[in-house]
């Protein structure tokens, strides 16, 4: 019989670190859109969340791979494929009003700015 010890706070919190780094990186390297750019933000609160849904003392970290399934991957996909999400924008994650979920939400990218080549810069260097 082989036994585990249990997984301390810090542990699992990196492990929750680790998990959403693989987050992060499947949203900038997807073959569907090998040219994505998408920001992933989580906040303490939610990291924190995350570690503690996804722990149970007697199966370790095993459903913390479903919990950010559920709370994270899936919300994230849905958003891209609504167009809430697109390149260079930020997904943000943070803990519900009601402490019992994650929502995500989408910071939109800037817009270009318009540079001074536009049509007042064109005039002031036609009459130079």
């Amino acid at each position: 019989m082989i036994v585990f010890n249990s997984l301390s706070p810090s542990t699992i919190s990196s492990i929750v670190d680790l998990r959403l780094s693989e987050v992060q990186q499947t949203l900038n390297h997807s073959s569907a859109a090998p040219d994505r750019r998408i920001r992933l933000v989580v906040d303490t609160a939610a990291r924190s969340w995350l570690a503690a849904q996804g722990y149970h003392p007697a199966f370790g970290a095993r459903a913390l791979n479903r919990c950010i399934n559920r709370e994270v991957r899936k919300p994230l996909a849905e958003a891209i494929l609504r167009g809430e999400l697109a390149n260079g924008d930020t997904a943000c994650v943070r803990l519900n009003a009601q402490g019992s979920g994650l929502e995500v939400t989408a910071v939109r990218a800037r817009e270009p700015e318009e540079t001074a080549a536009g049509s007042g810069g064109e005039s002031a260097a036609q009459e130079a």
